[in-house]
């Protein structure tokens, strides 16, 4: 399952490191995977699952919140598949930006409605640096996505600020494991 942020604070360059993020994934798992089924989730301030072309090229604009895409995700995710018998992946790619107000739901859709339960592994990618909170005084999304992912393995959150960092973080999270 593969879910972007495309709302109004997501400017063109954000837009497009985060499809390039989601795309590099896109092709490995097609390449060694090529009878994958693949759900692609775009948002604003709510969710609509997109077919792979509107995926990569929808421009829309509005106000942003993640746990819109994370409960789309996990709606469909439950009416389609079986957790014991699928390997599900998840990623999300976004600016970071969110409604200080959402930051809750958005642990309450990982951890307490299942979404991570049911996942094999998460990849939260934030393109940008963190909002200085103009949304409220509370955490950051980075921040609370940090604290999912500190308790919960299967949660990995990377950051990409510049443009070369859309291979770096592909590279950090899938490359090959020195062993030790």
């Amino acid at each position: 399952v593969m879910v972007i942020d495309i709302s109004g604070s997501t400017d063109e360059v954000k837009k497009t490191r985060s499809r390039k993020f989601v795309a590099l994934q896109h092709a490995c798992i097609e390449r060694k995977y090529p009878n994958t089924d693949l759900v692609f989730i775009a948002h604003t301030d709510d969710a609509e699952e997109m077919t792979e072309e509107e995926f990569f090229t929808t421009r829309k604009s509005g106000g942003t919140t993640v746990s819109s895409g994370l409960k789309l995700a996990n709606k469909l995710i439950g009416e389609r598949y079986d957790p014991d018998q699928t390997n599900i992946y998840l990623s999300y790619a976004g600016d970071g930006d969110n409604w200080e107000s959402d930051n809750k739901e958005v642990i309450s859709e990982f951890e307490e409605k299942g979404l991570l339960s049911k996942l094999r592994h998460a990849v939260y990618v934030q393109v940008g640096e963190s909002y200085a909170s103009g949304f409220g005084s509370g955490p950051h999304l980075w921040t609370v996505v940090q604290s999912v992912a500190n308790t919960n393995p299967k949660l990995h959150a990377v950051k990409i600020v510049e443009e070369e960092g859309v291979f770096k973080a592909f590279k950090t999270i899938y490359g090959k494991k020195e062993k030790a």
